[in-house]
């Protein structure tokens, strides 16, 4: 997908794209392949010129103080500006070359989207695209960094041409006179203020009369000015000042005949962009390596689920990449999933695997699964990772809890949470209150959710409720190897039904490469909490408990 369409492609994601099977029908996707060909040539995918030029064409801007400051590189940014304007025309004449591409499209929104009004939504520039191209000479106006109206185009500055061309013609017929008078060749020399003195050869001074004022002279040459001469140049100074007041804000004026018409630009784009989605989508079922199917997205319902089978993630193409099938809210699945595993084992690459999957599917795009199928998501939160902000003094466990806060305020029944190790960012047992809490709360919510964590006594806390599933992601060890600290951990990426009995940390120090005596004086020590563990559990159940036959066996377990 192109940056032009990520533009749209957000705004997609809440209102899905119904019936797109076409996008894997070949027509289309011939079509997409040389639409792709035509963005790279497509100037208006560069679509910050479109809205800049908006601003250029501001005519409340010249009476802005800025305005009237002096910029050395005057010339510079106006042959910015003008490119700007000519590149963006260029890329709306290319576009609607694409739109030619879908022509023979018969599929209803292709033609909503590439046909002009009453059959389609694309709105017919093609008068307007003419005005710009006949306006003005388009190499000059970059060469000089300023717009020449073509004749016909500027009532005013065809006007003041006609009196410039007017007073070019007096003064040309006034030498003709001069040359008569003198009966020899005379010219006009000088520039600027000093245009139109009277050069006379010497040798035909003696005719020059009272009404001649001596100005200059040269080897030869005598110059002089006449009341008519000067007439003339203050005529021409006048009429080219009013001139270059015309082109001044004559490129403004074509800026402001570009943006009058900015709805009816910003509808091509629109339709543009939304083609463009379509192109990617289309472009990324036919590329993918792995199976893919078109999701099957059922509107708002009182009870929320998703149900999708043998899914991948959209981002990876690896041929050994393990397919996992995730089910929330069906019948015999709760909608709070509680996902343990293994350090590195996948939980968090499955939890953004089932996000992607989601918004792709709204989206309408085929996805990397053997079937999808759930009910409208209106919104997706996840709390993933872990950072502070120094700048507005937020240490790395506020920032988590602000996030989990903003998410139990913005949630509704038909969102889809996702939570990875909640709780973690301070003491063990805070964390574990905090995130034992947390979940009590979403029970309430009734939204979707997975929410990994390494707190066993979290997910033994809740192993008997009917609204919590527990899910692990598998992995094998060797029976004889459970007390080692260096025994070996195979990463099955499954997921499964169930609890993970441990984290196997153990595993992940020792492939970070952390010392042999290290883990395993961690080993001892994880032993030995463990143990104190158990037995308070054992002398918490004892307290509690009636029976005599109950206690007589805890007090053997223990001592």
């Amino acid at each position: 997908m192109t940056k032009f369409a990520r533009q749209y492609a957000p705004s997609s994601e809440s209102f899905p794209i119904w019936n797109v099977s076409f996008l894997s029908m070949p027509f289309f996707q011939t079509a997409c392949c040389l639409y792709r060909a035509y963005i790279v040539k497509c100037s208006l995918f560069k679509s910050r010129y479109h809205f800049r030029i908006h601003t250029f064409g501001n005519r409340f801007l010249t009476n802005h103080p800025d305005s009237r400051a002096i910029l050395y590189e005057n010339n510079t940014y106006s042959k910015r500006k003008i490119l700007d304007l000519i590149n963006t025309i260029q890329g709306f004449e290319k576009a609607q070359e694409i739109m030619g591409l879908f022509e023979g499209c018969t599929q209803p929104l292709i033609k909503k989207l590439t046909h002009h009004p009453p059959e389609g939504k694309l709105v017919d520039v093609t008068g307007l695209l003419q005005y710009f191209r006949e306006a003005f000479d388009q190499n000059v106006a970059v060469n000089q960094g300023k717009i020449i109206p073509q004749k016909g185009i500027e009532e005013d500055y065809d006007g003041v041409e006609q009196e410039i061309a007017d007073i070019s013609s007096r003064s040309s017929d006034y030498l003709e006179d001069l040359k008569q008078m003198f009966r020899c060749e005379v010219s006009y020399v000088g520039k600027d203020n000093k245009r139109f003195q009277i050069e006379i050869p010497e040798n035909r001074t003696h005719k020059v009369t009272n009404e001649f004022q001596l100005e200059g002279a040269r080897k030869g040459f005598k110059r002089y000015s006449t009341a008519t001469s000067k007439g003339i140049l203050v005529d021409m100074i006048r009429a080219e000042t009013k001139r270059n007041k015309i082109v001044q804000d004559l490129n403004r004026r074509i800026f402001e005949k570009f943006s009058d018409s900015r709805v009816k630009w910003e509808q091509v784009i629109h339709c543009l962009m939304m083609l463009d989605v379509l192109c990617g989508l289309a472009e990324y079922g036919k590329n993918v390596s792995r199976t893919t199917c078109f999701p099957n997205v059922l509107p708002f319902q009182e009870r929320g689920f998703i149900d999708i089978k043998d899914g991948v993630h959209p981002n990876i193409q690896l041929e050994d990449f393990v397919p996992n099938s995730t089910q929330l809210g069906i019948e015999g699945k709760a909608k709070i999933m509680l996902l343990t595993g293994p350090n590195m084992g996948g939980k968090s690459t499955l939890m953004r695997q089932v996000a992607l999957i989601i918004i792709m599917a709204q989206m309408g795009c085929p996805i990397p699964a053997a079937s999808c199928t759930f009910t409208l998501v209106d919104r997706i939160f996840t709390r993933f990772g872990a950072y502070d902000d120094i700048l507005k003094g937020q240490s790395t466990f506020f920032v988590e809890l602000s996030e989990a806060s903003s998410i139990l305020r913005h949630a509704t029944r038909n969102s889809v949470l996702f939570l990875d190790e909640l709780g973690r960012g301070t003491s063990t047992h805070d964390g574990n209150a905090i995130a034992t809490a947390y979940v009590k709360k979403l029970i309430g919510m009734e939204c979707r959710t997975i929410f990994s964590t390494h707190y066993h006594s979290l997910v033994d806390f809740y192993s008997g409720y009917e609204n919590i599933q527990l899910g692990h992601m598998a992995c094998m060890t060797e029976e004889q190897e459970e007390d080692d600290p260096m025994m070996s951990v195979t990463l099955l990426y499954q997921l499964k039904e169930g609890n993970c009995p441990k984290s196997y940390g153990f595993n992940a120090a020792k492939l970070a490469g952390l010392p042999k005596e290290i883990i395993a004086s961690a080993h001892k020590i994880a032993t030995e909490l463990e143990t104190v563990t158990k037995q308070k559990k054992m002398l918490r159940a004892l307290l509690l408990s009636r029976n005599a036959d109950f206690v007589r066996k805890t007090l053997r377990a223990v001592f």
